[in-house]
């Protein structure tokens, strides 16, 4: 909408809480050895909801885990 519609006298926003934890969470998984990547998987999810918030992300550019990778709750509920 903020792309749509650039001269709004307000700006969208959007409640992006477990849109930035779902990917990052479920690399992780609690162990040491992922934190690396989970890291990365969480920078770019930032910078992915960051240009959404913009309008300018580009579906697809940005791995996260989807309905499919949800299916028996990976990761856990949080």
């Amino acid at each position: 909408m903020n792309k749509m519609y650039p001269k709004l006298p307000w700006h969208v926003s959007f409640s992006y809480g477990k849109a930035l934890q779902k990917t990052c969470i479920v690399t992780w998984m609690g162990k040491e050895a992922n934190v690396e990547v989970a890291q990365k998987a969480l920078l770019a999810r930032s910078k992915a909801n960051s240009d959404a918030n913009k309008g300018c992300y580009v579906a697809g550019s940005c791995a996260s885990v989807g309905t499919d990778g949800n299916v028996m709750m990976a990761g856990g509920a949080y």
